[in-house]
């Protein structure tokens, strides 16, 4: 039986806005909101406290004063540092405003995180997350580009703390559209050279998302042998330690690496075994095969 609980509440920027949440115990819901602006629609995981929170503060933050020029100037590389645990972006570089920033992306995280608290005016949160950007496309707001960069992180947000392939969730441009209100060609824009540095791993929010040692925030998903979703991640690490573990003088085709797939619970036929393998860089059966 379907449990829905309407709430209201007060802020200064909208009067009164209603919340409706809607869904079955344990299982996602849907959130609904209006106001005299407009009205939303967004599916939540019941767990995922920083994905209503970066949600309603999307809806309810007061949109900039229009203007014909640009408000973020085009000022090469950037950083971001965030609070991993609320994802309120805590402070924001150019590469000019530190020496050493600029290469940045390829330190460890733990020094980049003395790099950061070398600055004596930068309070570094508990767990602090860490993004690049590039901003030379002056056209992009510095409001916008914040936004996308939330939604993003707060949409993969166990993705990211884990950097478990099985914790990625499915994101494609029209996910983050739906979230935020902002065109996918913005979206697209907006993170073609973003890294995301965490305590778990590196990311990047490149469409293609093969790459298993620095992956994508974004995930074309695919699906479990019972229907559910799941990351293609998750499938494409699987084909990756099923090969890492064959016998070199007897690989495994592709059509039973489908079937050990199958039994694992994903649900991916014989050619898209062959698609992923290739996405990975892994060769045929007969290419890997060692001869005594």
């Amino acid at each position: 039986m379907t449990k829905n609980k309407t709430f209201r509440f007060t802020t200064e920027i909208t009067p009164e806005t209603e919340i409706l949440l809607s869904g079955r115990s344990g299982e996602p819901l849907t959130m609904s909101l209006a106001d005299e602006r407009s009205s939303k629609t967004v599916r939540l995981d019941t767990e995922s406290v920083i994905r209503l929170q970066a949600f309603l503060s999307d809806f309810l933050q007061k949109e900039e004063a229009s203007s014909p020029a640009p408000v973020y100037e085009p000022t090469g590389r950037a950083l971001a540092v965030m609070d991993g645990d609320t994802l309120d972006i805590v402070r924001v570089f150019k590469t000019s405003d530190v020496v050493g920033f600029a290469g940045a992306e390829t330190d460890s995280y733990g020094a980049l995180c003395d790099k950061v608290r070398a600055i004596a005016d930068v309070r570094l949160p508990e767990r602090p997350v860490f993004v690049f950007f590039d901003t030379f496309d002056g056209s992009i707001s510095r409001s916008i580009i914040r936004r996308i960069l939330r939604a993003c992180i707060s949409y993969q947000v166990d993705f990211v703390r884990s950097a478990d392939p099985t914790r990625c969730r499915r994101m494609v441009l029209g996910d983050i559209e739906a979230f935020t209100r902002i065109d996918s060609s913005v979206i697209s824009r907006g993170t073609r050279d973003v890294l995301v540095l965490s305590p778990a791993g590196t990311f990047t929010m490149k469409a293609a998302d093969a790459d298993l040692e620095r992956p994508s925030l974004f995930d074309e998903g695919s699906t479990t042998t019972d229907g559910r979703e799941c990351s293609r991640k998750a499938v494409l690490s699987a084909i990756r330690d099923i090969i890492g573990a064959e016998a070199p003088a007897d690989p495994v085709t592709d059509e039973e690496m489908a079937g050990l797939l199958t039994d694992m619970g994903y649900a991916v036929a014989r050619r898209t075994v062959s698609k992923y393998r290739e996405l990975l860089g892994i060769p045929k059966r007969a290419d890997r095969r060692v001869r005594e």
